[in-house]
């Protein structure tokens, strides 16, 4: 996204580096992306298996917090949509567990978000999956009609599931120049 962000081409390299500028840059860009502490807390609350995936009684009067699905499609997705409706990038939260143990939050997985397509209440979201390189066929997709309903989201090249997903804060650097 930095490099995107900073309209330059991106190192044409393919093979993951394993030491050098551009390893440590990537891997402090990784750390980075979690926004310690509170980039983890998200993770950790929407992992939590006693948050429901729809709404109750008591959470549709803000008594207690919103499911999954309503934070998804009422929260997140709007701050995605602006994003994307105004030329940028969208870097996303995927929480692919259900767990209170912290060492879990290595299963969740984040991707990028370049554009989308909704047609009604169908939703698919195009995204770059660093699992799936060079695939620009990669999408997330869901029903947004009913936020108070669990809503299953769909990855168009994984069947690991997706609980939930999130626009993850993103603040530019400057990315390594290569020679």
């Amino acid at each position: 996204m930095d490099y995107f962000e900073a309209k330059m081409q991106i190192p044409s390299n393919t093979t993951a580096p394993s030491s050098g500028p551009l390893f440590e840059y990537i891997v402090n860009r990784q750390i980075e992306s979690f926004h310690l502490p509170l980039g983890l807390m998200k993770y950790m609350v929407l992992m939590n298996p006693f948050l429901t995936d729809h709404e109750t009684k008591v959470s549709h009067r803000g008594v207690a917090p919103h499911g999954r699905a309503w934070r998804m499609i009422k929260e997140e997705w709007p701050r995605i949509k602006n994003d994307l409706d105004t030329g940028k990038l969208s870097p996303l939260g995927l929480v692919r567990v259900k767990s209170l143990n912290p060492f879990e939050i290595r299963r969740n997985h984040q991707v990028l978000a370049y554009g989308y397509d909704l047609n009604e209440n169908h939703l698919s979201i195009h995204i770059y999956d660093p699992n799936f390189p060079n695939d620009d066929h990669a999408s997330l997709s869901l029903n947004i009609e009913k936020p108070e309903s669990t809503t299953s989201v769909l990855h168009s090249k994984s069947s690991d599931p997706i609980y939930s997903f999130f626009r993850t804060d993103y603040k530019f650097k400057r990315p390594v120049v290569l020679n």
